[in-house]
C-alpha cells in the first residue's frame, strides 16, 4: 500500500490528495490485510513545499544551494563563510585526497544544526543526523554502510558523517578523537583498536566529509589541538548577538529575521542534485584537471602568506571543488576568499577564545612572579602558589565589561582555560577553594 500511495504521489498524473489516494486503493480487494494500519509519514512529507520550489534551475547547484543557505540561516561575514560551507558541501569524498573538518560553532539558536542539516539533505542524509550520544561502533558502522557500494569494500562512493551537538565527552573518548584526527587524509584513515580476543586488532576506515557542530570551541583547546588543525570552523550567532558591523554586512533589503525559511516546511523528495552533479564524468574530469594545477610542484599561482603549508593541504580539495561547481570562479578568486577567511579566522575564531586564555594566564603569571621574586631576593611573604577565585573573577568581568571578550565567560570556560595553563579548584590548607597548580 505504502509502495502504491508513493508510487502515484509521484506520478506526473496525478492531481489528487493523499487522504483521496489512500481511500481508492485501500478498497483494492487485495490490500484488505493493509488496510488496518497507515502510512502517516506519506502524508507528513506531502505538507512540506517541494524543493524544486526553492530552486532556479538557471543557476547552478553551488549557486542554488549558496541561495538556501541564505534561506535558512544568518551567519557573520557570509560572504566569506557561505563560499567555503557550499564548497565544502559538493566535496566529492571518493575522489578527495584530504578533507578537514567542518566544525560549525556557536550558542543554541545560532543556525549551526540549521547549516548540518541543510548539508544532510544535499546528501539524502537528513535522516542520518548522528547526536552526541551516537557510539563509536555506531559511527563506525555507519560510515561502512554510507561509504561503499559492495560489502567487500572495493566499489567507494561518495559519503559524508553530520554529527550534530557533539560535547566534550565525545572528543575524550580515544576511538572517536582518532576516528576524526585520522579520518581527514585517505593516506591516514585506517584505525586499529583491540578486538574481542586477547591480543588480536581490529582496523577500520575512517575517511569521508564529516559535518561537526558543537556550543564549545574545542578547536582552541590545546589538549584537542592535533584536531584543530584538521578543522575548517564555520562561526555560527544568533541575530541577536550580531554586532552592528556583522548586520550592515548583511546586504538584503527590508531584512526581517522571521522571514527565514524553516527546514521543516521543505519537502526533499527528489533531491538528487549533488549526486547527479557527480554522475557526470564531464564533471569528475574537470575536477581532477583542477585539483592537478592546485597539487602541482609547479604553481601558476602565488599562495598567500596566511596560507601556511597546513592550511593549503587541507584546503586543496576544498578548492579543486569550489572552482569546478562554480562556487569561485577561479583559483584566484578562490584564494581570495580562503586568504580573507583565514584573516576572519584569526581575529573572530582562534582569538576569541585566545583572549581568555591570555588575560587569564597573564594574572595568573603576574600572581606567581612577584611570589618567586620575593622567594629569589630571599624574602618569605608567607603567600602560597594559589589565586583567590574572586580576585580572579574580578579580572574577567572588566575584560568582558571592556568588551575585551567575543564570548560570554562562563565558569565552565574559565574553568577550561585555567586546566589548559595547569590550574585547577580545589581546598587550600585551612579549606578554603580556590585555584591551585594541577
Amino acid at each position: 500500500m505504502t509502495k502504491k500511495i508513493k508510487s502515484e504521489l509521484n506520478s506526473n498524473n496525478s492531481n489528487i490528495s493523499p487522504l483521496e489516494l489512500y481511500q481508492r486503493l485501500s478498497s483494492s480487494p487485495e490490500d484488505e490485510k493493509d488496510n488496518a494500519r497507515i502510512d502517516y509519514s506519506q502524508f507528513r512529507e506531502s505538507q512540506g513545499e517541494p524543493w524544486k520550489h526553492f530552486w532556479d534551475i538557471a543557476l547552478s547547484p553551488s549557486k542554488n544551494f549558496s541561495n538556501l543557505i541564505k534561506d535558512v540561516a544568518i551567519i557573520p561575514n557570509e560572504k566569506i563563510q557561505i563560499p567555503i560551507i557550499t564548497a565544502y558541501a559538493f566535496i566529492p569524498s571518493a575522489l578527495a585526497h584530504i578533507i578537514p573538518i567542518l566544525f560549525l560553532q556557536g550558542s543554541r539558536g545560532s543556525g549551526k544544526s540549521i547549516i548540518a542539516t541543510l548539508i544532510a539533505a544535499l546528501h539524502n542524509q537528513e535522516h542520518e543526523i548522528k547526536s552526541a550520544a551516537t557510539t563509536f561502533a555506531a559511527l563506525r558502522n555507519h560510515l561502512s554502510k554510507i561509504r561503499w557500494y559492495d560489502k567487500e569494500q572495493i566499489e567507494e562512493k561518495n559519503s559524508i558523517l553530520v554529527w550534530d551537538d557533539i560535547s566534550e565527552d565525545t572528543l575524550k573518548n580515544p576511538n572517536i578523537y582518532a576516528m576524526l584526527k585520522s579520518g581527514y587524509n585517505r593516506k591516514t584513515e585506517i584505525i586499529e583498536i583491540a578486538g574481542n580476543e586477547p591480543g588480536s586488532n581490529m582496523q577500520f576506515n575512517t575517511f569521508s566529509s564529516k559535518v561537526v557542530s558543537s556550543i564549545k570551541p574545542f578547536y582552541a583547546d590545546s589538549r584537542f589541538n592535533e584536531l584543530s588543525r584538521r578543522c575548517i570552523v564555520i562561526k555560527c550567532k544568533r541575530w541577536e548577538d550580531f554586532k552592528l558591523s556583522e548586520k550592515s554586512e548583511i546586504n538584503r533589503q527590508d531584512f526581517d529575521i522571521r522571514d527565514k525559511l524553516d527546514l521543516e516546511d521543505i519537502n526533499w523528495e527528489g533531491f538528487t542534485v549533488y549526486a547527479d552533479f557527480w554522475r557526470d564524468v564531464d564533471n569528475i574530469k574537470l575536477y581532477i584537471n583542477n585539483r592537478k594545477k592546485l597539487s602541482s610542484r609547479k604553481k601558476s599561482f602565488k599562495i598567500p602568506d596566511v596560507i601556511n603549508s597546513e592550511r593549503w593541504t587541507i584546503s586543496i580539495d576544498l578548492i579543486t571543488t569550489g572552482i569546478s561547481t562554480g562556487v569561485w570562479d577561479s583559483i584566484s578568486d578562490a584564494l581570495d576568499c580562503l586568504e580573507a577567511y583565514w584573516i576572519f579566522h584569526k581575529l573572530n575564531i582562534a582569538d576569541s577564545v585566545g583572549a581568555l586564555h591570555k588575560i587569564l594566564k597573564d594574572f595568573v603569571d603576574s600572581k606567581m612572579e612577584m611570589i618567586d621574586h620575593a622567594s629569589a631576593e630571599g624574602i618569605n611573604l608567607g603567600i602560597p602558589r594559589e589565586v583567590n577565585t574572586e580576585s580572579l573573577k574580578k579580572i574577567v568581568l572588566l575584560a568582558s565589561s571592556k568588551g575585551e571578550l567575543d564570548i560570554q565567560p562562563s565558569p565552565i570556560n574559565i574553568a577550561q582555560v585555567m586546566l589548559d595553563i595547569g590550574w585547577k579548584l580545589d581546598k587550600n590548607c585551612v579549606g578554603k577553594i580556590v585555584w591551585m597548580p594541577v
